[in-house]
């Protein structure tokens, strides 16, 4: 939580309907390694009450729903974007 008592900007159910959303064909979700690495180094910064192995969890169950989302193979043309 910030100084006011407010949760950190990381709403789980924004996550879970664009996730739904992209399950359903409605959206083509597309992640590198990078990503779900950076929200799993934010959180557990940010919620050091919430332990590593649950986001490692969230982000294997991510995976395991959207396999064709990952996208590998990448670093080579991150220069040229």
């Amino acid at each position: 939580m910030d100084p006011r008592g407010r949760r950190h900007g990381y709403p789980s159910h924004l996550r879970n309907v664009l996730i739904e959303c992209a399950f359903d064909g409605l959206v083509d979700e597309r992640w590198t390694d990078d990503i779900p690495a950076e929200w799993i180094r934010n959180l557990s910064t940010n919620s050091p009450d919430t332990p590593i192995s649950r986001l490692e969890a969230m982000r294997e169950r991510m995976k395991a729903v959207l396999p064709d989302a990952d996208v590998t193979n990448y670093h080579a043309i991150i220069p040229s974007l």
